[in-house]
């Protein structure tokens, strides 16, 4: 696995030129507009960093996620996040509790703006038949904090911050957490998952494809490359394969046909 060297120019990090023009009418409140403004931002920052050359001529797509040219060629790009299953279930969890919470009180508009960052207990385990109870809790913890300024004992939060802001916004912090590493069998299984659907990339786009595995976000259900890391060789059709480290802003290629190693 090669790491790829920053292009000169890449501190300006001039993300807004690669990717404004896309993110114009998507709504990060709904679900599908949200994944697409991720993945244009996340893809942007890569797109500025190490192939500057290149634009996005199709970015409001699926199946590849995208289309990028220079002046010699055109390539599909598709991206995959990947991350720790188990620990992003709970994370949804409670993010969906924060989300749910958070447009029952926007609906008054006469509640004023926030941004609170609540604690969730921990331990506190995934449960559905406590869903609604638990928005129910946080709903009213939000409210007496915003306009009491009180912090209500509950089952649900252990404690909460609360700063101004320009709308209402609730986030859950799940607490501490030790970073994960990234194994070869993961990267394995994501292409070939990925290496099934390649036949439809090309009908749907251009010939030339590249796959993009994402890792490196924020929260405990996030990955990164172990110092350590090798890997054996790999069995792509892709024309290139990259593996993307968001939060540090590193990317590897993962070479075709040779042993791999970090």
């Amino acid at each position: 696995m090669t790491e790829i060297e920053l292009h000169i120019a890449s501190s300006t990090f001039d993300i807004g030129s690669k990717i404004n023009h896309l993110l114009v009418g998507l709504d990060n409140t709904k679900n599908n507009d949200g994944k697409k403004i991720l993945e244009l931002c996340q893809f942007g920052k890569l797109l500025s960093t190490y192939f500057v050359e290149y634009d996005i001529i199709d970015g409001n797509r699926e199946e590849p996620d995208f289309i990028i040219e220079n002046e010699n060629e055109k390539v599909g790009i598709e991206l995959m996040r990947i991350f720790d299953i188990e620990t992003k279930i709970q994370e949804g969890y409670f993010e969906t509790i924060c989300n749910t919470a958070q447009k029952i009180l926007e609906v008054d508009s006469n509640f004023p703006n926030f941004l609170i960052c609540v604690y969730i207990h921990p331990n506190l385990k995934k449960c559905q038949s406590l869903k609604k109870k638990y928005v129910d809790i946080l709903v009213d913890v939000v409210k007496d904090l915003v306009l009491n300024n009180k912090f209500t004992k509950n089952e649900l939060v252990s404690h909460a911050t609360i700063n101004k802001h320009s709308q209402k916004s609730i986030y859950p912090n799940l607490g501490a957490y030790f970073q994960k590493t990234i194994t070869e069998h993961q990267i394995i299984e994501s292409i070939k998952s990925k290496e099934k659907k390649l036949p439809t990339y090309i009908e749907n786009s251009v010939s030339k494809q590249w796959l993009v595995l994402v890792i490196g976000n924020v929260g405990a259900s996030s990955l990164e490359v172990s110092e350590m890391f090798e890997m054996n060789t790999i069995e792509t059709n892709f024309d290139r394969v990259f593996l993307y480290e968001d939060f540090g802003n590193k990317l590897f290629e993962l070479n075709k046909g040779c042993k791999l190693a970090l």
